[in-house]
C-alpha cells in the first residue's frame, strides 16, 4: 500500500518544500551564470580601454566577480546539501511512498528509454 505524503504520489510529485528548494537553487545557478557573464564582460571592456591600467582592473574586476561566484556556489551547495537531507527525512519517514515512487519512476523511465 503506497501512502501519499509530503513526497508526492507516483510518477514524480514532490513536496512544495522541495520543489522551492529546487527552485532556490535554480534562481542561484542563474545569479552565479549572470555573474560569470558579467565578470567576461569586466574582462572584455578592461581590454578594450586601454593598455596601462588594464592588468590591475582586470585583476581587480576577476577578484570580485570570483568572490561573488565563490559565494553563490557556497550557497548553492548548502542548499543542495539541506535538499538531500530533506529527501532524505521524506524517505524515512515514508518508506513505502518513497519504494512506490521509485517504482513507478523506474517502470516510466523504462517505457521511454524502450522506444
Amino acid at each position: 500500500m503506497v501512502q501519499e505524503g509530503g513526497m508526492g504520489g507516483i510518477g514524480g510529485a514532490v513536496s512544495p518544500e522541495v520543489r522551492s528548494d529546487v527552485e532556490a537553487i535554480k534562481s542561484d545557478l542563474a545569479a552565479l551564470r549572470a555573474e560569470v557573464a558579467n565578470l567576461v564582460q569586466d574582462v572584455v571592456s578592461a581590454g578594450k580601454s586601454g593598455a596601462g591600467n588594464a592588468g590591475s582592473r582586470i585583476a581587480e574586476a576577476a577578484r570580485g566577480r570570483l568572490d561573488q561566484v565563490g559565494q553563490a556556489w557556497e550557497q548553492a551547495t548548502e542548499q543542495g546539501k539541506q535538499l538531500v537531507e530533506n529527501i532524505q527525512e521524506q524517505i524515512e519517514e515514508r518508506p513505502l511512498a518513497s519504494i512506490g515512487i521509485a517504482f513507478g519512476t523506474g517502470l516510466l523511465l523504462g517505457a521511454l528509454l524502450r522506444r
